[in-house]
């Protein structure tokens, strides 16, 4: 048997060194089913993609403990070509784990908060005690209700006061409400978003927007124009679609739906909404899933441009159009928030760091909506939420 140096390290360096390559393969794991569900893919090849990715990311460490088990310690070292080929993957994975320090932990141990927000007023509103009972559609929201610790039916109502450095002073203090994939299912039944709707009138917003998966079965059309129709807003309600609206046979009819209730369907164009004596400019994409992003050529100048989309991904082009605000939802704040570690699942390109709040990069300041529901019900240190986003500017 051909010696290396590799041979000599020790049994409990050698288990150190697996455990290192058994968490990079759990961050690439991760990593693609983060990105997975960022690509604009049918349904059924997300879903079978998904699949795979959960499957090699219990079977392959099993696989490769298996072999270090059988064979004794030593037995990735590469003494032969079949050795060799044996060590390519967790050089990947050794790889994975070095990148995560740059990638995610520096990241994590940068955060703070947001230099735009001013005040974060959070009241949290117990849904069952409220309400008498629990308004859930099925056995297994119902079990998931009772697990300890799970928020699904804990709602944050949060006022966020938010400094812009552009807005001109005469919109100082418009009230802009942000609801995002109320994911009408059945799960929830219509009493939880009819005490949704009443919870952000109470709030009087001047705006009010909604961005995204909001119903993706049909007999929850029928939800939509006495649930959201009692929205209001004293300058309009606005919406785009997101990536689960794609779930209905026909997308039209909730858009139709949205549209008899008083919504305005802000997807792949821009708007002028008047504002007290005043014009903002409100667009909407609904990229990657539908549309395009709106056309802004000839867009009038106007003193303020807020931006609706589902994906939060599409913050380069916000920046890009010098969007001073934009709203989006998708990552529902990761749903389990881990203690220090925060989020690890968000269904991004750019994997947890848009995964929920407040994002400051000039000149486009990005609120990310943790969301009131979604088809996992589980939530962990990570409640629903309804945000009202009170703007005022820099001096």
């Amino acid at each position: 048997m051909l010696e290396t140096p590799l041979a000599l390290i020790s049994p409990t360096m050698e288990l150190v060194v697996f455990f290192i390559g058994f968490y990079g393969h759990a961050g690439l794991s991760v990593w693609c089913f983060n990105r997975l569900h960022a690509i604009p893919w049918p349904r059924p090849r997300i879903k079978f993609c998904e699949r795979v990715i959960m499957l090699l990311a219990v079977v392959v460490p099993l696989l490769f403990a298996s072999r270090w088990l059988s064979s004794g310690p030593g037995a990735w070292l590469p003494y032969d070509a079949t050795r060799a080929a044996w060590l390519c993957y967790p050089i990947v994975c050794w790889c994975a784990a070095a990148a995560t320090i740059p990638l995610w932990v520096v990241p994590k141990l940068g955060d703070g908060p947001c230099p735009a927000l001013i005040s974060n007023d959070t009241i949290h509103l117990d849904v069952c005690l409220r309400l008498g009972f629990a308004p859930v559609g099925d056995a297994l929201t119902a079990f998931c209700a009772r697990a300890p610790g799970n928020e699904i039916l804990r709602l944050a109502i949060q006022r966020k006061t938010l400094r812009l450095p552009r807005l001109p002073p005469r919109l100082a203090g418009l009230k802009i409400a942000h609801l995002s994939d109320l994911h009408m299912t059945g799960q929830l039944t219509r009493e939880f978003y009819e005490l949704m709707v009443e919870q952000a009138n109470l709030l009087q917003p001047d705006i009010v927007v909604l961005t995204g998966d909001i119903a993706e079965k049909l007999p929850c059309l029928s939800w939509i124009e006495p649930i959201l129709g009692q929205v209001t807003a004293r300058y309009g309600k606005y919406f785009v679609f997101g990536n689960h609206e794609k779930r209905l046979p026909d997308p039209q009819v909730l858009r139709d739906h949205l549209r008899r209730a008083g919504w305005v369907d802000a997807a792949s164009r821009y708007l002028r909404c008047p504002v007290a004596a005043d014009e903002i400019l409100i667009a909407g994409t609904e990229l990657p899933w539908f549309g395009a992003a709106p056309d802004l050529l000839g867009a009038p100048e106007l003193p303020f441009r807020l931006l609706l989309s589902h994906s939060p991904d599409q913050l380069p082009w916000a920046k890009q159009n010098g969007f001073d605000l934009m709203v989006a939802g998708h990552n529902h704040g990761g749903q389990i928030r881990l203690p220090l570690i925060g989020p690890l699942i968000a269904p991004s390109k750019y994997g947890f760091r848009y995964a929920g709040g407040l994002y400051w990069e000039p000149p486009t300041l990005l609120h990310v909506s943790r969301g009131l529901a979604g088809i996992h019900p589980v939530r962990f240190n990570c409640p629903p939420e309804i945000a009202l986003l009170i703007l005022q500017p820099a001096h």
